[in-house]
């Protein structure tokens, strides 16, 4: 789930039949810019392959997949900047679900009618053919409960349509004013989380009837953008929030995890999935982390193949797999089980990236003659001149490169070959 920010209040059309083919809208909210300025850092902050692996491509290439969603039935459906696409063979292919232009969020329900968040508008369709307007105005998140309610949040309202209901409901006890709800989950016992971010602690509420009453896990300090949000058995519960990381409510309290030290920067996850007992992290400018300890600790995917350093969404399918969605398209992780026949394969990477007296060096380990790419950028992730090009030989080796000829300040310097990037800070003096 991708939320999305405004401030004006969201219309309900609880009658519109119109059929309609939205055109692309334009992000707005800080959470989206956000993703954009990550998106620039990224190029310059890959991390390398021989820390982030598991994952093949899965389709998709060319579209920015922002949500994905498995139906009961076991399709999977996937929401990206032009257009709303279906598999029916766990993400082996791909078609149109009959709805193009800009989309963020999808959830389907039992009775296989689908609901979408445009940015400005939440849609419905009982088939994929026809559209209607259920809301429109400053959307942020669509989100269904593990009974079929639909929830959907403005910046100062949440709605809320039963299962057994062709209205769409906002009346809610237990929230302030603004509750500014941003992520959901739904827990093992059937009752609802939802977060609004903030400092270790941020405001995070659960409903046990559905929505229309709510209680707060625990009074914090508002703060911060809630990213993503995963509730666990026995009361735990996971919240990522922006420039913190991960925190953890072990029923009593929030904790810090240790999300940030397992790369050695900050983390800012975007999704949060489980698959049995373990966790997934989608981290901006990372790729993917994880847990094997209820989200106390965290490290990076270490298996085979390499995931997207960019992702918006992450998914537990029914079949054991995990997807992963982001502007790279999909990529697909197969069980632990599947993985282990390539673990003795040869790895293939870019190995360093060094800042000497005068000059670069790149050392190499490849399996087959590469072409290295190399690009600069500037603190913005601005790229600056056009990127050089390097062909390197088999095996390893050491490929030595003149400074870049720019104006004295800091940059990112990025090195990348197919399955491989690495990125140096580069400080140059006048």
């Amino acid at each position: 789930m991708i939320s999305m920010k405004g401030s004006a209040r969201p219309r309900l059309f609880r009658h519109s039949t119109a059929t309609i083919d939205p055109a692309p809208a334009t992000p707005r909210s800080s959470l989206t810019l956000f993703l954009l300025f990550v998106w620039c850092i990224v190029i310059g902050a890959a991390v390398p392959a021989s820390l982030v692996a598991g994952w093949q491509s899965a389709g998709l290439t060319g579209h920015e997949v922002r949500d994905l969603f498995q139906s009961a039935d076991g399709r999977i459906y996937a929401a990206t900047d032009d257009g709303l696409f279906r598999s029916d063979d766990q993400a082996a292919s791909w078609q149109s679900a009959g709805l193009g232009g800009s989309i963020w969020a999808v959830i389907v329900r039992g009775d296989g009618s689908i609901f979408v968040n445009t940015f400005e508008t939440i849609l419905h369709s009982l088939n994929g053919s026809a559209w209607e307007i259920h809301i429109e105005g400053a959307l942020r998140s669509l989100f269904l409960s593990s009974d079929d309610v639909v929830f959907v949040s403005g910046s100062s309202d949440v709605f809320r349509l039963p299962s057994d209901s062709f209205y769409w409901l906002d009346e809610t006890m237990g929230l302030p004013n603004f509750p500014d709800f941003q992520v959901f989950a739904n827990d093992t016992e059937g009752r609802v989380l939802a977060g609004s971010g903030g400092i270790i602690g941020g405001d995070v509420y659960r409903s046990s009837d559905g929505g229309a009453n709510w209680h707060q896990l625990r009074d914090g300090d508002s703060g911060g953008d809630a990213l993503a949000l995963l509730a666990l058995p026995e009361d735990k519960v996971l919240l990522s929030v922006f420039g913190l990381g991960i925190v953890r409510w072990d029923g009593h309290a929030w904790q810090e995890t240790e999300s940030a030290i397992a790369l050695g920067e900050e983390v800012n996850v975007s999704a949060l999935a489980q698959q049995g007992d373990r966790i997934f992290a989608a981290a901006f400018g990372f790729g993917v982390l994880i847990s094997d300890d209820g989200g106390r600790t965290w490290q990076a995917d270490q298996t085979d193949g390499e995931a997207m350093h960019d992702p918006m969404t992450i998914l537990a399918a029914q079949d054991g797999s995990m997807l992963l969605g982001g502007v790279q398209g999909l990529q697909r992780r197969t069980s632990a089980t599947d993985l282990a026949q390539h673990s003795e394969q040869p790895e293939q990477e870019i190995l360093s990236v060094t800042h000497k007296p005068t000059s670069i060096e790149i050392l190499t380990s490849f399996t087959h003659p590469e072409r290295l790419t190399v690009t600069l950028y500037d603190r913005q992730g601005r790229q600056v001149g056009a990127a050089q090009q390097h062909d390197v030989a088999a095996g390893p080796g050491s490929t030595y490169l003149p400074r870049p000829a720019a104006a004295a300040g800091l940059y990112w310097l990025r090195v990348a070959a197919s399955g491989s990037a690495r990125a140096l800070p580069l400080l140059l003096a006048p």
